[in-house]
């Protein structure tokens, strides 16, 4: 076996973040994979992916970040603290994997960026569709989730009982093989629905 085949080339990767610290946190979860090498940001040209870090998906569209994705020709992982619907709702396309920030383990990230090396996964795909589609209030229930509400301001607003919206909600991630409601929101993003 040639050495290059027991020593497979380290994938290399550029994180793209809003300060220092969200910037180390990152580099902290990928410190112990050795097959895993981050690069200055200098270095963009040269990564094989780039990992965005930014507090609200919507805000990944201005600025630095925007500019990052019109120029990497690479995949690139979005990690997120929230998803905040906007009214300008442009998808981020170029995007191969999203992960939100409360979800992220190291064992999590490295594998996506794998994945994202190797060309598999996906955030959206043009045309793809919502299985199976989701009721006016089941929208709206993802949509308070996805600005941060809890289960009794959701309720309040939709004048309905907190165990109905915990019901609906239950029914929901059951229905669509989710977990929990940062999948469901995720979800709803990549459904078009927020």
């Amino acid at each position: 076996m040639s050495p290059a085949a027991t020593h497979p080339t380290p994938t290399s990767v550029v994180i793209e973040a809003p300060d220092q610290l969200s910037e180390y946190a990152v580099v902290t979860l990928l410190a112990a994979d050795r097959k895993i090498r981050v690069l200055p940001a200098a270095e963009l040209g040269q990564a094989d992916v780039l990992v965005i870090v930014t507090p609200v998906l919507t805000e990944f569209l201005r600025g630095r970040a925007e500019e990052l994705l019109r120029t990497f020709p690479g995949p690139c992982i979005l990690i997120v603290d929230r998803i905040d619907p906007a009214p300008d709702r442009r998808s981020p396309a170029a995007a191969t994997g999203l992960l939100l920030r409360s979800e992220v383990t190291s064992e999590l990230l490295t594998a996506r960026i794998r994945q994202a090396a190797r060309g598999a996964g996906h955030l959206r795909v043009a045309g793809e569709s919502p299985t199976p589609p989701l009721d006016h209030r089941e929208t709206l229930i993802l949509r308070m989730l996805a600005e941060g509400l809890e289960i009794p301001e959701i309720a309040s607003r939709l004048n309905c009982s907190e165990g109905n919206v915990r019901r609906i909600l239950s029914l929901l991630m059951n229905r669509l093989g989710l977990s929990n409601r940062w999948q469901a929101v995720a979800y709803a993003f990549r459904a078009d629905l927020l």
